[in-house]
This record gives structure tokens, sequence and C-alpha cells, in this order.
């Protein structure tokens, strides 16, 4: 696994990948870096990675919340797919009910929405 997918995966954890690192501050601006110079070289795997991780790992959306809101300073067209494809997630379990799916995404705009990368005007 690659060192980006590892800092994702491992947000807001005491682990290796961090140094042993338990600050968030600094576990975040590390991970912004890193994942900042991958989706210039490939946005595709970053993409689906970090929608992923934000659905599968809702513990952590306040700290991914805080890594979108930082990468929609510098590359806003990126942020705004992951907008777009959580508004169409979103829109597909309310279609079909999935109603934990729906309680995850919805945590996921709301602290979207309180760090920035989400405009009130969106929602």
């Amino acid at each position: 696994m690659s060192s980006w997918r590892s800092l994702l995966l491992r947000l807001g954890e005491k682990c290796p990948e961090y140094a042993g690192n338990a600050d968030f501050k600094d576990q975040i601006d590390a991970c912004h870096s890193l994942v900042r110079r991958e989706i210039e070289h490939s946005e595709d795997d970053v993409f689906p990675f970090l929608l992923q991780c934000a659905e599968q790992l809702p513990h952590k959306i306040p700290l991914y919340g805080t890594l979108i809101g930082l990468l929609n300073l510098e590359n806003e067209e990126f942020v705004s797919k992951l907008v777009e494809s959580t508004q169409i997630n979103l829109q597909d379990a309310l279609e079909t009910g999935q109603c934990n799916k729906i309680r995850i995404l919805m945590s996921d705009y709301c602290g979207r929405r309180k760090r920035n990368s989400l405009l009130a005007s969106t929602c």
C-alpha cells in the first residue's frame, strides 16, 4: 500500500506512519502535503479512496473534513468533484433506503460545511 493511502487510513491514530505522533494537527498537515502532491500525479486513484475512507470510517469524518477543507483551498475542482460524488451517493442511498449510509453521508456533509469546503448555497 502506498504511503498516502496509509496516511489517509491511519489519520487520527498513534501509529508508525505518523512516527507515533498523536497530534491531529501535525497528522493532518503531513497527510495534506502528501495527498496534495499525489492528486497532481494520480487524481483518479486519490478521489475514490478518499470518498471510501470518509464513508467507511465515519468516526474519522471530522479529520477527513478538515483535510478536504485544506485541499479545497488549493484545488477547488477536485473538492467540487468530491461534493458532487457525495451528492450522488446520498441520492442513491435515499432512493434505496440505506439508512446507515444516509446517516454517514449527512455527517460527512455537515463536517464539510463546518470546515467551509461546502458552501451553504450548495446544500
